[in-house]
Parts: C-alpha cells; sequence; structure tokens
C-alpha cells in the first residue's frame, strides 16, 4: 500500500497551487477511510477544466490522453495514467446516465505522509455506488459507516 500512498502524495504536489477542485473517490478512497480493502487503481473526480489542467500536471505519466468518452452508463472527460506503477483514472465532469454526480461538495481531507488528500465523505460513495448500481458496494459502505458512528 505504500506505492498508493507514494502515488497520492505525487498527485497532490502536482495539484499544489493550482486552482483544481478533486477528489479521490472508489476504492482508494474507501482504503484510505479505513475500510478493509484492497485498491487496484486510484480514481480522480474533477470537473471538465479540472481533467485538463490535471492532465497537464500528470503528463509525463500518462498513457491515455484526458477526451471525452461515453459508455451505456457513464460520461466524463477521461484520462489515464501511471504513477509508481498505479494506474490512475482521471473523470472530469462525471455523468451517470448524463445527470452530473456532484459529490465534490462533499470533500473531506485525509492526511497522506503528510500532505492533504481530498477525497469523497463517504455518504457521497454511498451515493454514487447506488446511481451506478453497485448496490452490494453501496450496502457495505454504509454498514461501515454505522460502524464508524458507533
Amino acid at each position: 500500500m505504500r506505492k498508493f500512498r507514494e502515488a497520492l502524495k505525487t498527485i497532490a504536489n502536482s495539484m499544489k497551487n493550482k486552482k483544481i477542485l478533486w477528489a479521490v473517490a472508489g476504492s482508494t478512497n474507501l482504503w484510505l477511510q479505513g475500510m478493509k480493502i484492497k485498491p487496484n487503481d486510484i480514481d480522480i473526480i474533477t470537473t471538465k477544466k479540472g481533467a485538463y489542467e490535471i492532465e497537464k500536471s500528470l503528463k509525463k505519466y500518462e498513457i491515455e490522453k484526458v477526451h471525452y468518452r461515453e459508455s451505456e452508463t457513464l460520461a466524463s472527460h477521461y484520462g489515464k495514467f501511471i504513477i509508481k506503477n498505479i494506474p490512475v483514472e482521471v473523470m472530469g465532469e462525471l455523468r451517470y446516465k448524463y445527470a452530473y454526480l456532484d459529490c465534490l461538495r462533499s470533500r473531506i481531507f485525509i492526511k497522506v505522509n503528510k500532505v492533504k488528500i481530498p477525497c469523497f465523505a463517504l455518504e457521497a460513495e454511498i451515493k454514487a455506488y447506488k446511481r451506478l448500481g453497485r448496490i452490494e458496494k453501496s450496502e457495505s459502505v454504509k454498514n461501515y459507516l454505522k460502524t464508524l458512528r458507533k
């Protein structure tokens, strides 16, 4: 997990002094917040403009340029990077069935190696997983959140 921490630090340091609204989401976010989960990649959610700014900041790690892409369920300004052998996916203006997923308003900050990393609040992750039809994952996060509140 050390490589994940190093990759997150690299990402955060590349964003320093830039006015980019971004947050870590998905399994890496859940891991950072204490869930017993092994992430496979780092998902970064940002604005459309943020995706292209992040692309500039992480240019030397780029393996897929940021571009608009859509599937049956999702659409975003998407790019892919590899940092410390960890895949990093950037999604700007993420939409689910063309409804904007505005989770960036519910960010929290977690310290990783003395660097603050913006992450989605667990409540936002629960909502996002539900909208994506990942009910089991949503329930897992919901149950974890309940244990934190006891």
